[in-house]
C-alpha cells in the first residue's frame, strides 16, 4: 500500500495514471466506433451500456455538487456560533493572510467564508460541464441502443466485414 502511493507522489507515477486514464477514456468511444464500422452487436452493446453508466454516475456527480453548494452555504451560518466548528482553526493552520487574523476562531472564519465566491465559481463550473458530459452520454447511450436493435435485423454498413466485400 505504502509503495503505490509513493509511485503516485513520483512524477511519472502522475504521468502513468494520466495516461492509464486517457487509455480508459478512450476505449469506449473506440469500442463504439469499431462496433458500428464492423457491424458488431458487442461493441455496440458495450459502448451504449458503459454511457448509460456514465450518465447515470454524472447525474450522482451533479447531486453532490449541488448539495456541497448547499453545504457551503450552511457552513457561515452554523460556524458563526462560538465553538461550533471545532476544527475551523485547521483550516487555517497553514495559510497566510494580510486582511485576516488567522489565529482567531473569527478571523478564520472569515478568510475562508472570504473564499466561498471562488468556491461557488469552480463548483458553478463543475457543474456546467458536467451537466454537459450528462446529454452527451445520455444521447450516445440511446443512439447507440437504436444502433444495437437496428442491427438485430439487418447489417447496416456498407464495405463492414460482415458483407464479404
Amino acid at each position: 500500500d505504502k509503495v503505490a502511493i509513493s509511485i503516485l507522489e513520483k512524477p511519472y507515477g502522475k504521468v502513468l495514471v494520466g495516461s492509464l486514464a486517457l487509455i480508459l477514456s478512450l476505449t469506449v468511444p473506440c469500442c463504439g466506433f469499431l462496433g458500428a464500422k464492423s457491424n458488431n452487436r458487442s461493441c455496440i452493446c458495450c459502448f451504449a451500456c458503459c454511457n448509460c453508466c456514465g450518465g447515470c454516475l454524472h447525474i450522482l456527480q451533479a447531486i453532490l455538487i449541488i448539495l456541497i453548494m448547499v453545504g457551503l452555504g450552511g457552513v457561515e451560518t452554523y460556524c458563526r456560533q462560538p465553538g461550533s466548528c471545532e476544527g475551523i482553526m485547521n483550516a487555517c493552520k497553514y495559510h497566510k493572510s494580510d486582511l485576516y487574523a488567522l489565529d482567531t476562531y473569527e478571523g478564520c472564519l472569515d478568510y475562508l467564508v472570504s473564499m466561498f465566491p471562488s468556491a461557488y465559481a469552480g463548483l458553478g463550473i463543475a457543474l456546467g460541464l458536467t451537466c454537459l458530459a450528462i446529454c452527451f452520454q445520455c444521447a450516445s447511450a440511446r443512439w447507440g441502443k437504436e444502433l444495437y436493435d437496428v442491427l438485430a435485423y439487418e447489417d447496416l454498413c456498407l464495405g463492414s466485414d460482415s458483407d464479404g466485400v
